[in-house]
């Protein structure tokens, strides 16, 4: 087959497995995303997972619908959205922990040039390792994506010390030496991977497909005359409806903001019912029933057409969102709490703004509305940084380059 990826002036096609504890191709994510733009260069792709989906919180309220039980009925082989994906019925599983049986008899019958392990720390990724030592003609790629659930969730201190020390050992003292190579998607967690002494060897950010993300001017006019938002400044918000997304807080921005000009607010996601009630609640209090619109969750195909809406998009919750790097492709300027630890906004870049105070913000998103041709500067910058940093080519050519190819 030929592909359209050179590397030493020759045309390269690779078996890759993506290796994950959990796996939600509906919901795209980095697996699905990154698959299907290999398959599309003409690599052959297997995701091995578990059974289960993540088990995120709320997860009835907010993903059964979507996803169905969260035991998948799916087992063995199987194509998901275009994927080809093998699940595992774990022998252990604990939470976010998985161990799974039969790996490596699924390794040797799909004979990988390259085994791509999503997530360092996992128990999935030590028990992996372990059976792959004597697999030195396999290229093992490792990338963390997240600081380990044991960092951020407590369940007993003395519990996580240990086995972060433990697991850390083991990785640096026994199971490295196969690992070809390591990165990260963001600073904050390469930061952490260097405090283990563990060495990693640059931060790619995940990717996006900036040609379905991007500006349709013909859809845009239509789904805001549908939505009754034509002539609207459209702040925008996209994934979980929960608290912790300080949602209630982009409400009070909105309010403040329509004292003075003709703007607009879309939330696209599910969340927990008292919640959303809440928010309406809150809508029906500040008067804003008119330019607040919520969409459930929609697929990631209409997505795209939802965001071309947005003149501004916030996430201003305590975690980042996926959906960020997204909005950023259709050249809009951001306003976040925690964007990806890359501090862009340090670096000089104008679209994207660190939210600290309530009346900071109202005042940076005042400017935008304000000033059109700042705005249109500040648009040009956001679409440039997507297309040189985040589209999936740059960073695939990266992966070959850097990780998956032994030069």
């Amino acid at each position: 087959m030929i592909v359209n990826l050179y590397y030493r002036n020759k045309a390269i096609y690779v078996r890759i497995i993506q290796l994950d504890s959990f796996f939600q191709p509906k919901l795209g994510y980095e697996v699905t995303h990154l698959s299907r733009k290999l398959l599309e260069q003409g690599h052959e792709i297997l995701v091995i997972t578990s059974d289960r989906y993540f088990p995120f919180q709320n997860y009835n309220e907010i993903y059964l619908e979507i996803l169905g039980e969260r035991n998948s009925p799916l087992r063995g082989y199987n194509i998901e959205c275009g994927i080809p994906v093998f699940r595992i019925k774990p022998l252990i599983a604990f939470d976010t922990s998985i161990l799974l049986p039969s790996i490596i008899d699924i390794i040797k019958k799909f004979k990988p040039d390259i085994i791509h392990i999503h997530g360092l720390f996992n128990p999935l990724t030590v028990q992996t390792l372990i059976r792959l030592r004597k697999y030195n003609h396999i290229t093992i790629v490792i990338d963390e994506h997240m600081i380990p659930f044991f960092e951020t969730i407590s369940f007993g201190t003395i519990i996580k010390k240990v086995y972060l020390k433990f697991i850390s050992h083991l990785l640096i003292k026994k199971l490295m030496k196969n690992v070809f190579s390591i990165y990260s998607t963001k600073e904050e967690v390469a930061k952490f991977i260097i405090r283990k002494r563990i060495k990693i060897s640059e931060i790619i950010p995940i990717g996006v497909d900036t040609n379905k993300f991007k500006n349709n001017q013909n859809i845009r006019k239509d789904l805001r005359q549908k939505l009754k938002l034509s002539n609207k400044f459209v702040l925008f918000y996209s994934g979980k409806i929960v608290a912790s997304k300080n949602i209630h807080e982009i409400l009070f921005f909105v309010a403040e903001l329509y004292k003075m000009y003709q703007v607009g607010f879309i939330m696209v996601g599910n969340g927990p019912k008292l919640y959303i009630e809440k928010l309406f609640q809150l809508i029906k209090k500040l008067e804003i029933e008119d330019i607040c619109q919520h969409i459930p969750f929609v697929s990631q195909e209409k997505l795209p057409d939802l965001m071309n809406i947005g003149d501004l998009g916030i996430w201003i919750g305590e975690t980042p969102s996926a959906s960020i790097n997204e909005f950023i492709s259709f050249g809009k300027p951001i306003l976040v709490k925690n964007f990806e630890g890359y501090n862009l906004e340090k670096k000089g870049f104008k679209f994207i703004k660190k939210h600290n105070n309530r009346e900071d913000s109202i005042n940076w998103i005042s400017d935008m509305i304000s000033n059109p041709d700042n705005y249109t500067k500040i648009c040009n910058e956001a679409r440039n940084y997507a297309l040189n940093n985040l589209d999936w080519k740059v960073n695939i050519k990266k992966l070959f380059d850097r990780h998956y190819i032994k030069k």
